[in-house]
């Protein structure tokens, strides 16, 4: 059982996936590739947890307001852990079609880390929505622009981790967004009551 990361293991980290955000590939030297980095790394989960709350508190949801208050935290909760499982198990099957196993670790280390700057991205721009009183479309727009750049942020991280072909690191980000709908969606119709 590998304990969790230090205070300053999570800052080193963070910075690392902040250096990928701007496109610099020094951030992989601040990230770990043995089987330590790998399982700490999922801590990640619980550093921007708060984050991730406050995204969801500034961003009202038509299906979470219907919801009582038991059924919105069990199911964001198992949503948030599924969310986190889902892509690491597809890749590891994947990246053992590809004959990439070795690339693994290194990638989900990168990935996993990758979260913080994209949740920080996220939040800022709710926090400028709810600041500014930005009407919907406008919300919309950024909204819509950060998930363009957030893609892109993913394929960098497929490219300098595991030096794949461009048509797999497209297909890739294509499947990990539609993964990710597909428990969004998931999530929406069991807070609703469909199940």
């Amino acid at each position: 059982m590998h304990p969790p990361p230090s205070l300053t293991e999570i800052q080193i980290s963070l910075m690392g996936a902040w250096r990928l955000f701007r496109r610099d590939p020094s951030g992989l030297a601040f990230l770990g590739k043995d089987e330590a980095a790998f399982w700490k790394s999922f801590w990640c989960a619980v550093v921007i947890a708060p984050a991730y709350i406050a995204l969801l508190a500034l961003v009202p949801d038509a299906v979470r307001i219907e919801a009582s208050l038991a059924r919105e935290v069990s199911v964001e909760v198992i949503a948030y852990a599924i969310g986190w499982a889902a892509w690491p198990l597809v890749v590891h099957a994947g990246f053992g079609v590809l004959g990439v196993r070795d690339k693994f670790i290194p990638y989900i280390v990168a990935y996993n880390w990758s979260a913080g700057p994209q949740v920080v991205l996220l939040l800022g721009i709710a926090l400028v929505a709810v600041t500014f009183n930005l009407p919907l479309e406008a919300f919309g727009l950024l909204n819509l622009a950060a998930l363009v750049w957030l893609l892109i942020y993913h394929g960098y991280i497929i490219r300098v981790t595991a030096q794949l072909d461009m048509a797999i690191v497209v297909f890739m980000v294509m499947g990990e967004a539609v993964l990710s709908y597909m428990i969004t969606a998931a999530r929406d119709l069991v807070m609703a009551g469909a199940f």
